[in-house]
């Protein structure tokens, strides 16, 4: 009996300390993804290369030998920023900030583990799943709308680049934390006291 209490122990340590993993390195890799200016490149009908991001929009310095960019937040960018685009900023901001409270919270689950706090790591994994629907729809916007927007400025050469493909990995990671976080919540509320340490 004792063997399987220890067993069930480990379980939980293990599945907690691979949800925080994911979900920490889904983090990361949503806030790099969030910042850079690399979701769309093209090439407009005057040859200038372009590219932008959530939050920058970058056309290419001609007089440059190099492909030197130069970068303008939206406001103030030389094109308009598009819906689609304005849609991907809203729902990508709700999942960081969803996503850094889910790893907050998985970080406590360690930390505290009596009385309700025992709850946490199943919050967290809501936190993950709710993050991971959110990158979702906001991937989805982002790609079904860019063609359309790219062919009507270009024409010509158009691709989604890394900022947006990083979010793939993303959703594989919070998908792993969001089943890990309830397995730890499910051995903590059947293991004994004696291993809360």
């Amino acid at each position: 009996m004792n063997s399987f209490k220890f067993m069930i122990h480990v379980v939980k340590r293990i599945s907690i300390g691979l949800a925080i993993v994911f979900s920490v390195l889904s983090l990361c890799l949503s806030w790099i993804g969030f910042s850079v200016p690399d979701w769309l490149f093209y090439e407009d009908v005057n040859l200038v290369k372009k590219k932008f991001g959530l939050w920058t929009f970058c056309y290419q310095n001609r007089t440059s030998r190099y492909p030197v960019y130069k970068c303008d937040p939206w406001p103030s960018a030389q094109d308009q920023l598009p819906d689609f685009v304005r849609t991907t900023q809203v729902l990508m901001t709700l999942a960081c900030v969803c996503l850094t409270f889910g790893v907050i919270v998985g970080i406590l689950s360690v930390i505290f583990k009596n009385g309700y706090a025992k709850i946490l790591p199943l919050l967290a994994g809501f936190l993950c799943l709710l993050t991971f629907m959110l990158i979702v729809i906001g991937i989805s916007v982002f790609g079904s709308d860019y063609a359309a927007y790219a062919e009507k400025l270009a024409g010509r050469s158009y691709f989604r680049r890394w900022g947006y493909w990083i979010y793939l990995p993303v959703t594989f990671l919070l998908l792993f934390a969001t089943f890990f976080y309830p397995i730890s919540f499910w051995n903590s509320s059947s293991e004994s006291n004696e291993f809360d340490a």
